[in-house]
């Protein structure tokens, strides 16, 4: 029997076991009920029967019905305007309602979800007139903090920023956080010197509140001591070749010498000789050349090996050209380089050059005699030849090496995500020891087209390094300092350009953000603009505070690795149709943890490879009406859309150039933080040709 009232049906055979229960009981002050009459006589078949009948009629007890509520729990703060309510029942009822609107039934359990206004709450469950209340506090609105030091986009050179803010609530916090450090007192204003590290920092201010909201609020300071980026870099770049790269450097040389026309290096018009007119026709070699350079303190000994040499020369005699052959099994020079850095510019000297034509010989069949004596003419050849190659071997073996080393020597242009540049390197000094060669270069950059008006700035983040040396190896070594990466991305800031508008031509060619914007889109409707129709599209612009920051450091593996760090990165979102409606400013601060390599890039050139790993961001919204309680739920969807933006800062690394070496073919590179100084990026590689 289903019941439809708590109050109990009670069976005239219920009644009288009620009383013979008492009865039973004996106790003073018992009344004894009388059973109910029966038409028959007691006793007889008949009452007994009438009595059985009357039993089988009766109805049945109802089941009590009871209400517990199980959550919210009495006093409890709850941060939402839509309060999930959750309980038990006993007992077969026929519907549960809470605060009137119906509730969901289980087996034995009801839930349901109900409306309520921020202040005291009761939350009403009834099945009935059996009804279970609970007292709750509902509080959705977020602390408030405002932060009024330091300044969005501050710099400093100090270790620490005074930082200032005020935390309120109207319902009382539960703790203040800086940094995630919980700070003491209960506001409502905080003073607090936060130490800083050098690069970009971010401050970080979290408050949670009785029902469990947070607010966070966050800027940016950029540490550390600056660098006039009016003046080079010194030292910014710090070059070895040891030992088997200059083998690779004298392999080299030798093919280069092997694959020349030596005749374009020769004097093409006719050379005295004697008072005879010698005119070089061609000059032949066997393809075996072999260049040797091995260092010694202060020089480069160079030996070079020439096998199987022909040369065809016109002899003028009484005004008639006579062809003769002069050949030698090998051409053997020998000298000493002395290469350094002379008033700005790198030169090779020559000094104790030797020579050898082994087994000279010439061919002077049908050539009058012109040496005045015996033997005369082949030794005034032989000396003519002499003469040649030592000229030759002059402007050749030094070129060569000048040739490795110009790189370090010179003016070009790059491009950096659309800013063009202009680096000149400064060669500072330039060593030979028994290890092989070291360099050390300057770097000075500037913008070709600079802009009328640059943001001012106190110089760009960097120290002149406490390293004297340069790195070691049997190999080619590279260290490249931070500070130069740090001085082209200074100017790139100068320049004015911010990262790519992200829009719908932008969506296009990056299919895989439209989920994110499609997110941003539907937020921003739900929140504060009800009248933003789903879809339309959206187009977000940003602005550089402070320049990006990089620093070199070892990633997880152990490799080389870079921190890239933006701060206070003006986010504007405005509607992507004629309109143009601004509904969000923002300021976002990001610094990506990222790994190096080296491989070539879309023009065949060795580039740095970023592979970007662990980040933080940080997004606050500006936008007045936009805060307080809907606040949160606007910057998320931002915040992980600024995931995809942090996807593009690898590129102003990926656009720091890696020196190459002219004509020599530079492979096998490798990146690695220099042991002598972390905030040098090293880039070991090998000279040759690959097998």
């Amino acid at each position: 029997m289903k019941i439809q009232s708590n109050r109990s049906v009670v069976s005239t055979l219920s009644v009288g076991l009620a009383a013979l229960a008492l009865g039973a009981c004996g106790g003073e002050g018992v009344t004894r009920p009388e059973l109910p009459s029966t038409t028959a006589d007691a006793g007889s078949d008949a009452a007994i029967l009438t009595d059985a009948t009357q039993l089988a009629d009766a109805p049945v007890p109802a089941e009590l019905v009871t209400l517990t509520i199980d959550a919210p729990v009495a006093g409890q703060w709850v941060n939402s305007r839509r309060l999930e309510v959750r309980g038990a029942f006993t007992g077969n009822p026929e519907a549960i309602t809470v605060d009137g609107q119906p509730a969901v039934l289980g087996d034995g359990t009801y839930s349901a979800t109900v409306d309520a206004q921020p202040g005291p709450k009761t939350i009403t469950v009834a099945a009935g007139d059996v009804t279970a209340t609970v007292d709750v506090n509902v509080d959705p609105v977020p602390p408030a903090i405002t932060l009024t030091a330091p300044q969005r986009g501050a710099w400093t050179e100090a270790d620490t920023v005074a930082t200032a803010f005020e935390v309120t609530d109207e319902n009382g916090l539960t703790g203040v956080y800086l940094n995630e450090r919980r700070l003491p007192g209960g506001g409502p204003g905080f003073m607090v010197d936060a130490p800083l590290a050098t690069g970009l920092n971010i401050l970080s201010v979290r408050a949670d509140d009785l029902a469990g909201n947070t607010a966070r609020e966050s800027t940016a300071v950029l540490a550390g001591p600056t660098r006039d980026p009016e003046l080079p870099a010194d030292g910014a770049f710090r070059v070895h070749i040891g030992p088997r790269a200059l083998r690779g450097v004298g392999a080299e040389a030798a093919r280069y010498i092997d694959e020349l026309d030596l005749r374009a290096l020769l004097p093409a018009e006719p050379v005295e000789a004697a008072g005879f007119l010698i005119t070089i026709n061609d000059v032949r070699h066997a393809q075996t050349t072999t260049v040797a350079l091995t260092p010694e303190p202060f020089q480069l000994r160079a030996q070079l090996h020439v096998e199987n040499v022909e040369v065809d020369v016109s002899i003028l005699i009484n005004e008639v050209p006579y062809p003769v052959t002069i050949h030698a099994a090998a051409l053997e020079v020998g000298g000493l380089l002395s290469p350094g850095v002379f008033d700005g510019e790198i030169r090779t000297g020559v000094s104790d050059l030797t020579l050898d034509l082994v087994d000279f010989g010439v061919d002077l069949t049908g050539v009058p005699s012109f040496g005045g004596q015996p033997g005369g003419e082949e030794n005034l050849l032989e000396q003519f030849v002499e003469a040649a190659a030592q000229n030759l071997a002059n402007e050749l073996v030094p070129g060569l090496l000048d040739t490795a080393l110009a790189e370090f020597d010179k003016v070009f242009d790059t491009t950096l995500m659309g800013v063009a540049l202009r680096i000149t390197v400064v060669p500072e000094e330039l060593l030979v020891r028994e290890d092989g060669l070291s360099l050390k270069a300057g770097a000075g950059v500037v913008l070709i087209s600079p802009p009328a008006a640059a943001p001012a700035a106190p110089g760009y983040p960097g120290r002149v390094s406490g390293w004297d040396g340069v790195p070691d190896g049997e190999d080619l070594a590279v260290a490249i300092d931070d500070d130069l990466i740090n001085l082209l991305l200074f100017q790139f800031w100068q320049s004015g350009v911010a990262l790519p508008v992200i829009d719908r031509a932008f969506l296009q060619a990056h299919p895989g953000a439209a989920d994110q914007f499609e997110s941003i889109t539907g937020f921003l409707s739900a929140t504060a603009f009800p009248d933003l129709a789903a879809g339309t599209p959206l187009r977000i612009a940003t602005l550089f505070s402070l320049p990006p920051v990089v620093h070199v450091v070892q990633d997880a593996s152990g490799g080389a690795g870079v921190t890239v760090g933006v701060g206070d990165l003006g986010i504007a979102i405005d509607t992507d149709n004629g309109q143009r409606r601004r509904l969000l400013d923002g300021a976002a601060s990001l610094v990506l943890e990222a790994s190096l390599s080296i491989a070539p890039n879309a023009q065949g050139t060795p580039g740095f490879q970023v592979a970007v790993g662990r980040s933080t961001t940080a997004f606050d919204v500006l936008t007045e009406t936009l805060r307080g309680e809907i606040e949160a739920s606007v910057e998320a969807p931002i915040t992980a859309m600024l995931g995809g933006v942090g996807q593009m800062l690898p590129g102003l690394v990926s656009g720091v150039p890696v020196p190459s070496f002219g004509a020599l073919p530079v492979s096998g590179f490798q990146v690695r933080v220099e042991p002598n100084a972390p905030d040098f990026l090293r880039v070991d590689a090998e000279i040759g040709a690959t097998p």
